[in-house]
């Protein structure tokens, strides 16, 4: 659970400044970024964080004020980044986490806000809460994670 506090810490410190009045999706534009297929800054055919920064004076032209940001956090890529296998560390394709608060300052400097899609309910078959979760019938983690009736070990059991 302190995972989670964590998270949402990072997310009211860091990430979206106090509003006032009207509510941020009532006030502002909004340009959806899935970082993979984003801008590649280092060559490797695969956009990074590095790349979203190289390219926010182009969507601030375009006239949007708020970047959404599809998961780029450390996934196995089963699910094109929506299987989370650690929400703390930035998956290494799309840089480190240097390059995400580089990106934080860049996106505040521009006086741009800046939304994440933090899928806390995809937690990877390789997230720990999930493999302590499935390593029990009842353990710690056990409510961290619903398996329905274990059937999951039914479909992914190897023969």
């Amino acid at each position: 659970m302190k995972h989670f506090y964590f998270l949402l810490l990072i997310l009211a410190t860091y990430v979206i400044p106090a509003q006032t009045n009207a509510e941020l999706w009532q006030k502002t534009s909004v340009y959806q970024i899935y970082p993979r297929s984003y801008y590649d800054s280092n060559g490797d055919g695969i956009g990074d964080l590095n790349g979203i920064i190289q390219k926010l004076d182009y969507i601030q032209r375009l006239g949007y004020e708020t970047i959404w940001i599809s998961p780029y956090t450390q996934s196995p890529q089963k699910d094109f980044g929506y299987d989370i296998s650690n929400y703390r560390e930035i998956a290494a394709e799309y840089g480190v986490m240097a390059d995400f608060d580089s990106l934080v300052a860049a996106v505040h400097g521009r006086g741009m806000k800046l939304l994440f899609d933090l899928v806390l309910n995809h937690p990877s078959i390789e997230h720990d809460w999930f493999k302590a979760a499935a390593s029990a019938e009842t353990n710690e983690k056990t409510d961290l994670v619903y398996l329905a009736e274990r059937t999951w070990e039914k479909r992914y059991a190897t023969a």
